[in-house]
């Protein structure tokens, strides 16, 4: 793999050198005034239900089915229905009305969506046992003849190319190991090989997905993994703009969980950060080719940041919460009840703030310039970025909910 080294994070990318890095800096307070919270409208997900809700108030003005997003949030892809009466479901998100529902297979479970929105994939639920494992894929407007794909044996869905033309997909080994592996749509054939990891020619991998993005070009698939066979996490960075023999694997130091993988605006730049051991790993990507890879420790200068105190809390189950602010200019992160901003370019650490006792689950930052931030206790929380100091705190309505977007 890419071997990021806990102790010095030297990066062994071919050569690879970190671009010039022209994105505004975060080591002062916010710059631009605040908008008004009340522009703001939040995504937040259960799981099984996407909420919309004013930034301001904490008002539920919507709520819709979970699914598969449009790149705009135009439109939600949801699978809903059991038995002979399972169906596809188009959502509208600006009136959480549904604008097209039809029949699909019984094994279907949800849909999900080439990056560029033109393409879904219907998949059924992961069994590692299963002795048959089905897809379907069509375009998104439902126009098209529906291609159906059956492959013998376990697999899991991986990504879908932006031209239809490509599935990727993860074949499930009794060990609980898996190999990428490429089904042509248009030959309609898995290819035998598995996909290589191109640094050290490995085909096998292992550990948990916890979270995917595709770069804004469309060409790259970046996954964090935790706790590999070796205990270890690692971003798989894959080339689903291709019909690629190939994957990228960077190491992430110790520990092997508690990262988070959190995208800047720009689609190009994405930071694995772990507020158990104040580490951020920035992975640049540049089309098809490696991704440039630096990376280091938060510096909190004189301060301590104290997020965690512990040995025993860093193994608690605490999360890191990360997420970048609209210009890509500063990078949120926090964990326990502790949130941090931080400079990307320099990793240097600013205002750090505490949220009264509630932990932190999920950041997102809008906009219009303000944090936003749910907690485990369900709580709806607005930040100043600038002093880090909780505005407004909402009732314990969001039990379990994440934010997915912002919007205004």
């Amino acid at each position: 793999m890419l071997a990021l080294l806990a102790a010095t994070f030297t990066v062994l990318t071919s050569g690879a050198a970190c671009a010039t890095d022209t994105r505004p800096a975060a080591g002062a307070p916010t710059r631009s005034p605040l908008g008004p919270p009340g522009n703001a409208a939040l995504y937040l997900s259960d799981g099984s239900v996407v909420s919309v809700v004013d930034g301001a108030t904490g008002q539920v003005q919507r709520r819709m089915p979970a699914g598969a997003p449009s790149p705009d949030w135009k439109r939600l892809y949801s699978v809903a229905g059991s038995y002979a009466n399972v169906q596809l479901r188009v959502v509208d998100t600006a009136t959480g009305a549904i604008v097209h529902a039809l029949p699909v297979p019984d094994w279907a479970s949800e849909a999900r969506l080439s990056a560029n929105g033109s393409w879904l994939a219907l998949v059924s639920k992961p069994d590692p046992r299963a002795p048959v494992t089905h897809f379907q894929v069509r375009d998104t407007e439902l126009v098209g003849t529906p291609r159906d794909v059956q492959l013998p044996g376990a697999f899991v869905f991986d990504g879908l190319s932006g031209d239809g033309q490509r599935l990727f997909v993860l074949q499930l080994r009794p060990d609980g190991s898996y190999q990428v592996k490429l089904y042509d749509l248009a030959a309609q054939r898995l290819l035998p090989e598995a996909i290589v990891d191109k640094s050290d020619g490995s085909t096998v991998m292992s550990g948990a997905s916890v979270h995917s993005f595709t770069t804004a070009d469309g060409q790259e698939q970046l996954t964090l993994y935790e706790r590999d066979a070796r205990n270890q996490s690692f971003v798989h960075v894959l080339p689903v703009g291709t019909a690629t023999e190939f994957a990228y694997c960077v190491d992430l130091p110790a520990p092997g969980s508690n990262w988070t993988l959190s995208p800047a605006p720009d689609g190009r730049h994405f930071y694995a950060v772990n507020m158990v051991s104040e580490a951020v790993v920035t992975l640049t990507a540049d089309g098809l080719t490696p991704p440039q890879v630096s990376g280091g420790h938060v510096d909190a200068g004189t301060s301590r940041l104290g997020l965690v105190r512990d040995a025993e809390a860093k193994e608690a189950g605490q999360r890191t919460a990360a997420t970048v602010s609209a210009d890509g200019g500063t990078l949120f992160a926090g964990t326990g009840d502790r949130v941090v901003r931080i400079d990307p370019a320099t990793l240097r650490a600013g205002a750090a703030g505490r949220l009264a006792g509630e932990e932190v689950t999920s950041l997102a930052a809008g906009r219009s310039g303000w944090l936003y931030a749910t907690t485990a206790a369900g709580r709806l929380l607005r930040i100043d970025p600038g002093s880090m100091r909780v505005a407004w705190t909402s009732s314990p309505a969001f039990k379990g909910s994440s934010i997915l977007r912002t919007a205004g």
